[in-house]
């Protein structure tokens, strides 16, 4: 992969971009990224998904948001960000959509939606409430009182997205709607300025309910800006589908020696 260029980057958010691409060059699919509140983490992710989307082969990303007015907000970064390899803005590149409906556009590289939207879509609904966006996740919390059950949906196959970003990472992604993270056969990539020790367990074990994870603890890959990843070499996958994507690994590593950096 070509080196990263520090542009406008700060020094944190650089090393959380640099660790994050070790990380899933190793085979790592699950990784919390911690950054302090005002430290540009909306920005850090827009960085490291343009170099996944460009660079190392991933088709698709799922941005997830808290609320609809976050997903104008990072639509905006997204469209704001300028490629230091071309001068292109990314939405003059990749096709980014915000999910205002339950119509997926199989053309967008990335895709920003509510987590709420997104298990409505998953669960066949034609006529979703016209607040859906507007209900935040941890007011959910306090309407379900279990987690919400999800069964395989054709028109959304599980490799739909190979990378999903949760934004403002907490226990309630992990406890109500973990079943709508698992439900895709992606990399899960969790970002929050708070982790509680139950995010951090989660983003250790997370994994499809189809796999098995082992006693291992999590490794903190990096000291500093803080990110967390699990290894799947100690899972026991149970179908070939939950094998490592390529991007995470062949493509990341081929990349890196094509361009004779490493990562």
């Amino acid at each position: 992969m070509p080196p990263l260029s520090s542009g406008t980057l700060w020094s944190a958010q650089i090393r959380a971009i640099q660790s994050l691409e070790r990380s899933l060059a190793g085979g790592d699919r699950r990784a919390l990224i911690q950054m302090a509140t005002g430290s540009g983490k909306t920005f850090t992710a827009v960085n490291f998904i343009y170099r996944l989307v460009k660079y190392a082969g991933a088709k698709r990303v799922l941005f997830l948001v808290d609320r609809g007015n976050l997903g104008e907000q990072t639509l905006g970064e997204f469209q704001q960000f300028v490629s230091p390899a071309n001068n292109y803005k990314f939405t003059e590149e990749f096709i980014v959509q915000h999910l205002r409906s339950s119509t997926l556009d199989t053309s967008a590289r990335v895709v920003i939606s509510t987590i709420q939207r997104l298990y409505s879509m998953l669960k066949g609904e034609q006529n979703p409430a016209p607040d859906l966006d507007d209900l935040s996740i941890d007011a959910a919390e306090s309407l379900f009182k279990a987690p919400l059950p999800i069964e395989y949906n054709a028109a959304y196959p599980i490799e739909t997205f190979d990378v999903i970003v949760t934004d403002e990472c907490h226990r309630s992604i992990y406890n109500l709607w973990r079943q709508v993270l698992e439900y895709f056969d992606a990399t899960l990539i969790g970002l929050t300025a708070t982790p509680s020790n139950a995010t951090r367990s989660a983003a250790a074990t997370s994994c499809r309910s189809r796999a098995k994870a082992s006693s291992e603890s999590a490794r903190r890959v990096i000291v500093g800006a803080g990110v967390w990843a699990r290894s799947p070499r100690s899972l026991g996958w149970n179908r070939p589908s939950c094998t490592p994507k390529s991007f995470t690994r062949e493509t990341l590593a081929r990349a890196a020696d094509q361009a004779g950096t490493g990562l």
